[in-house]
């Protein structure tokens, strides 16, 4: 019998939902794949005000998606993401029964925490 998932992680996982919910966040996603940045280059990337691209990064990171670092006067921010386990990935159907990867689907790909 499948156990039936808790309230607080459904809370997670809607909250994470929510903050990908805006495609200027996505933009944010998408350069932070490439690797860490600072404040100043996601602002440009996104072609948004500071204050607009603030807030979005304050979403994704009270939503545990993006992690910060601050160095001196910049702030950068990089994926808080995790490394799949196979069982985790199997249940996400990125593996076959046999742990065969699915074409299409890299087992290492990065995960969000609301997926533990």
């Amino acid at each position: 019998m499948k156990q039936r998932t808790t309230l607080p992680v459904l809370r997670r996982r809607a909250a994470v939902f929510k903050a990908l919910g805006h495609e200027d966040r996505l933009r944010i996603l998408d350069e932070l794949a490439g690797g860490e940045r600072c404040v100043c280059e996601l602002v440009a990337a996104v072609g948004s005000s500071w204050s607009t691209v603030s807030r979005h990064l304050s979403v994704l990171k009270t939503a545990g998606v993006i992690a910060d670092d601050k160095r001196g006067l910049q702030v950068f921010y990089r994926l808080a993401l995790v490394q799949p386990w196979h069982r985790q990935a199997r249940r996400l159907g990125a593996l076959g029964r046999r742990g065969e990867e699915t074409p299409g689907l890299n087992v290492g790909t990065p995960l969000p925490p609301f997926f533990r």
